[in-house]
């Protein structure tokens, strides 16, 4: 696939800031929402990980996370976003090792909640 192909797609990009009571070596985030085409019924409920996590190289302390998520639930995502209706987003992720990891989950919530030691 080349970049201009690629480019056509539709996505969400959220950026933030990673808030822990605890030093870590990434203090922001940036998560690019993608959406998927499959009907609802033929998405493997057994899925584990709904995108990828790294850091990113070029910018020091940058986590770059996506996400892919049924195109209904994508477009109701925009909305939502563009309002500015939820100030904290959490993003789920698992395994982060040597830099590399998965996205289980993101979710949206209209109130920040308070910060755990994990």
């Amino acid at each position: 696939m080349n970049e201009e192909s690629w480019s056509e797609y539709d996505s969400l990009t959220i950026f933030g800031s990673i808030r822990s009571r605890t030093s870590r070596p990434y203090q922001s985030v940036e998560v690019s929402v993608l959406p998927t085409h499959v009907s609802r019924d033929r998405i493997n409920r057994e899925l584990e990980a709904i995108g990828n996590v790294w850091p990113d190289r070029q910018r020091k302390g940058w986590l770059l996370c996506s996400a892919f998520v049924p195109a209904d639930a994508f477009y109701s995502l925009c909305d939502a976003i563009v309002r500015d209706s939820f100030p904290e987003l959490i993003v789920k992720v698992r395994n982060l090792s040597r830099g590399r990891a998965s996205t289980s989950g993101i979710s949206l919530h209209p109130e920040l909640t308070e910060l755990s030691e994990d």
